[in-house]
Formats: C-alpha cells, sequence, structure tokens
C-alpha cells in the first residue's frame, strides 16, 4: 500500500514537472463563462472578417476554451489556475484528445500559458494578456473578456 502511494505521488511529481498537473478548485469569483470578440478591421459590402472566444471555467479547475471564427475552429480543453485577482488559463489538448493542429504541427506545448485574465478596477474590469494564444501576434493585452 505504501509503495503504491509512493509511485502514485511520484507520478503526480513527474508529470507536475511536465506541466499537467496543476489543476486546483478555482475561486467562486472566475467559475462561468467569458466571451471576446476580435474585429479584423472593416470590409465593405460583407461582414469584417473576426475571432470568436468562449472560455468556460468549472469549480475542479477544467475549462474549454473556443476559438471559432476567421480560418479558426479550435476547440481547446484547459485548466485554470486562480486567485481572486487573477485568472490563469494552461493548454491540456484539444477536445480530441489530441495535441497537433489539422496540419499535423504541434499547436501549443501541454502546460502552456494560453492567457490570463486580470481583475481591475474593484473587480469590474478583467484585463487580458494574451499567452500562447497569440503564437502571431496579432491580438492584443487589454481589456477583452467579458464575464458572461
Amino acid at each position: 500500500m505504501v509503495k503504491q502511494s509512493i509511485a502514485a505521488v511520484m507520478i503526480c511529481l513527474l508529470t507536475a514537472v511536465a506541466g499537467s498537473c496543476y489543476a486546483e478548485v478555482v475561486p467562486t469569483r472566475w467559475i462561468g463563462s467569458y466571451s471576446y470578440q476580435y474585429v479584423m478591421g472593416h470590409s465593405v459590402g460583407e461582414p469584417a472578417p473576426a475571432w470568436d472566444f468562449s472560455l468556460t471555467v468549472r469549480e475542479d479547475g477544467s475549462c474549454e476554451l473556443t476559438w471559432q471564427g476567421y480560418q479558426k475552429d479550435d476547440d481547446i480543453l484547459c485548466k485554470a489556475s486562480g486567485e481572486n485577482g487573477y485568472l490563469r488559463i494552461y493548454y491540456v489538448s484539444f477536445a480530441d484528445g489530441t495535441t497537433s493542429d489539422p496540419s499535423g504541427q504541434q499547436a501549443y506545448k501541454p502546460g502552456a500559458k494560453l492567457v490570463e485574465l486580470k481583475s481591475i478596477k474593484k473587480n469590474s474590469v478583467l484585463w487580458t494578456k494574451w499567452g500562447a494564444l497569440n503564437k502571431a501576434n496579432v491580438l492584443k493585452d487589454g481589456v477583452r473578456f467579458e464575464h458572461d
């Protein structure tokens, strides 16, 4: 029994080093749904290309982030970590369990911080700091996500 317990602890420690054992209970204020729409300029006679982000955070620290719109259709499983003042979202895999995009490339490293939300102005405004989601450096930090 002791050997099994030690083995379980060692496995968790090894996976923590690899970045996948960081689940925790998320403060109640962060549980729920968030959204953000990024519009890419203007288009004459047609809707402007846009990306829609939707984030759902659960009490157990699991979360799902969807990124849909212009040339994007990603459904990402993630882990949330936070305190009262901030929420960090870490990549686990795509919803189908893979970590590769349709072209076969690894989209993000498991455990990579995708995005961070920070409470400002007496918790009424959320500041977004982009992480690994912003590979092309298109998205700018600022007031982006809203609690739905």
